[in-house]
């Protein structure tokens, strides 16, 4: 079902290839966590009270809930109030590289830098800036960063 989550689609081919045992799979998951790994956006637009914004997804670090609004913040330390629920958002940002890390954050996974629970469990960004994760969404963020950068 679109939108793709590539977590759930690699377990899906894994779980194929493990019953089929046939040399032909393990090529098939290559070629598809690939494919979907591959951006499908370049830019989003932001709408806020002033008019519209384009921006391009490298340029987020995290968004951020706020009542009925959701905070943009990009890697230029600017950031953007646009007038969406952050709902609206994860479905858009899904099979884009971006993850919910909590009830309030969605986070774009390229600026993960380290997964801490020292305190809290949180993750950090680029910058140094620490985006809390949910206890209930740990496991989820912590099996989708495993899955991106263990190669």
């Amino acid at each position: 079902l679109k939108p793709i989550n590539p977590v759930e689609l690699e377990g899906a081919i894994q779980k194929a290839v493990f019953q089929r045992s046939s040399p032909e799979y393990p090529n098939l998951l290559k070629g598809l966590k690939a494919t979907v790994q591959e951006r499908t956006l370049e830019k989003i637009a932001l709408p806020n009270g002033t008019g519209v914004h384009f921006i391009t997804l490298d340029d987020i670090l995290y968004l951020k809930a706020d009542g009925n609004y959701t905070e943009v913040f990009l890697r230029n330390s600017n950031k953007i109030l646009v007038t969406k629920l952050i709902k609206e958002f994860e479905d858009i940002l899904k099979s884009e590289g971006f993850i919910r890390t909590h009830k309030s954050y969605i986070v774009n996974i390229k600026y993960a830098k380290e997964y801490c629970k020292k305190l809290a469990n949180c993750l950090v960004l680029e910058g140094d800036i620490s985006v809390p994760v949910a206890r209930r969404k740990k496991e989820e963020v912590l099996s989708y960063l495993m899955t991106k950068y263990s190669h």
